[in-house]
């Protein structure tokens, strides 16, 4: 159905954005600004004024910086989602100040709703994402190319989008360390002055030794910077014989089948993967970057 400027809208929200049980994890939102690839919906909550301005900003940047270097970096998304929407749909979200969440992008949106099924009785129904309503900023702007990049990764996986098929989930560390990397992609990284990338990576550092690569367990804060590292080495031009679309489309899609994590990596370089870790490892100490001990 065609929408204009000022529709309504209500969305479930996932369990990460709100403590509210189903069937009352509903937010009610206006579409504010749309385009020919994105609709932007903010939270009947916020109300700022700044807002309008806010939601255009996303748009813009979203339309103009973020689309195509996504796509270009990792693959595409489904061509329309279940409501036959063919653009992307973007919901401004109102957080508590405390809240660490930045945004989020949910699988089960890109399926139809079942009521009777836990994850997909919140189906939105969309190609969508969640974002953090602020001041429109680059840690902003960067956590819409981490979620597009979430929303590529899945559904290269899944081209299917079939209920009964089996859901491939890239493993945690690895679809993270490509998300930080699309922030890089569209020019939101520490080179280009991002200060919550900075942020993570000294966490990371200073957190060292309690961290593992590969082996989150309860991911928390200090486990993005470290993955960011890895994967700006992995995907440095040349390093392993392809620019980097080449390697993180390849990641993406799981080198053609349903590979993930350490031997989706090994496909890519054809080394086992303690020698890139070595590697990687070599070039943080050349590189200075010391763990707390």
């Amino acid at each position: 159905a065609a929408v204009s400027i000022g529709d309504s809208k209500e969305f479930y929200l996932n369990s990460i954005a709100t403590s509210t049980p189903y069937p009352n994890n509903r937010v009610q939102t206006t579409l504010a600004k749309m385009s020919n690839n994105t609709l932007v919906y903010l939270d009947n909550a916020i109300t700022d004024g700044n807002r309008d301005e806010v939601a255009e900003n996303v748009l813009n940047v979203f339309d103009s910086m973020v689309l195509q270097q996504v796509r270009n970096a990792f693959g595409n998304e489904p061509e329309v989602g279940v409501d036959g929407e063919s653009r992307i749909t973007i919901v401004l979200i109102k957080l508590p100040p405390s809240s660490t969440l930045a945004g989020y992008f949910s699988s089960a949106d890109l399926y139809q709703r079942k009521n009777n099924n836990a994850s997909y009785r919140i189906s939105n129904e969309g190609k969508l994402f969640y974002i953090k309503y602020g001041m429109a900023d680059s840690t902003t702007f960067g956590t819409l190319a981490h979620e597009f990049q979430h929303m590529i990764n899945y559904y290269q996986k899944n081209k299917t989008l079939n209920y009964n098929a089996e859901m491939i989930h890239e493993e945690t560390w690895l679809n993270e360390a490509l998300s930080k990397y699309s922030e890089e992609v569209c020019g939101y990284s520490i080179l280009d002055g991002d200060t919550n990338t900075a942020l993570l990576m000294k966490l990371s550092m200073q957190n060292n030794n309690d961290l593992s690569l590969t082996n989150w367990g309860e991911p928390t804060i200090n486990n993005y910077g470290q993955v960011y590292m890895f994967m700006h080495f992995f995907a440095q031009p040349g390093r392993y014989n392809s620019e980097p679309s080449v390697i993180t489309r390849q990641l993406v899609n799981g080198n053609g089948s349903a590979m993930k994590g350490v031997e989706n990596i090994e496909a890519v370089t054809n080394e086992p993967f303690k020698e890139t870790i070595a590697k990687w490892a070599l070039s943080l100490c050349l590189n200075n970057y010391s763990s707390k001990s």
